[in-house]
């Protein structure tokens, strides 16, 4: 049974420039680097049929076969996962810089120059606490923002951005209050916990 591409289509290069190939599938001329190599041509060392043929030759079997397209895919994924796995773990040791980078442009659509501005105007230190962010920690940071409007409003450590995610719950505070009241046996109103915190931390 023929098997190679001049064997099947016989004449298929005749007339064709030696820096381009004509495609099995549209018959189209097209440049040598309109096709992806192949090392089992022995001939010229490149596919058949072109790359937008070759692609949607794919979505075709993909759109006809989405059952067993998804059984491939995951087969692949579990058999590459750890190499995969270790990889992406070591890149985003060493890319720190890009993966915050894409993270603020994605969550936040913001920018790595901006973030710097944000953290020089509150003195590198959380916004609420005044706690002084260590540089050697490049995750403790937390950008806080509105979640209705997603507006950024500033940086805060760890601690102070879940609090603050607390007490924006509704009913939150007045049961903390009453909670630490019952078991300090004293009263503890708005007053105290504006004192904790103060918003003449919060820089301007």
């Amino acid at each position: 049974m023929p098997t190679g591409q001049y064997e099947r289509f016989p004449g298929l290069q005749d007339g064709v420039p030696d820096d381009a190939r004509r495609c099995s599938k549209c018959l189209e001329v097209k440049p040598r680097n309109a096709y992806s190599p192949d090392r089992r041509s022995q001939a010229n060392g490149l596919q058949s049929i072109c790359k937008a043929c070759r692609k949607q030759r794919e979505a075709d079997w993909r759109a006809a076969n989405p059952e067993e397209h998804k059984r491939r895919c995951h087969a692949n994924y579990l058999k590459h996962r750890a190499r995969k796995d270790a990889y992406g773990l070591e890149w985003r040791k060493k890319n720190r810089h890009r993966v915050r980078a894409y993270a603020l442009k994605d969550r936040y659509k913001s920018t790595l120059e901006q973030y710097a501005t944000m953290l020089e105007r509150q003195g590198h230190a959380c916004a609420i606490c005044r706690r002084a962010f260590d540089p050697k920690k490049p995750k403790a940071p937390h950008i806080d923002h509105d979640h209705a409007t997603g507006k950024i409003r500033g940086v805060l450590c760890g601690g102070c951005n879940i609090v603050l995610g607390h007490m924006e719950k509704p009913g939150f505070v007045d049961s903390a209050l009453a909670y630490l009241a019952a078991h300090s046996g004293r009263q503890i109103g708005r007053s105290d916990l504006n004192a904790t915190f103060s918003t003449s931390n919060v820089p301007s």
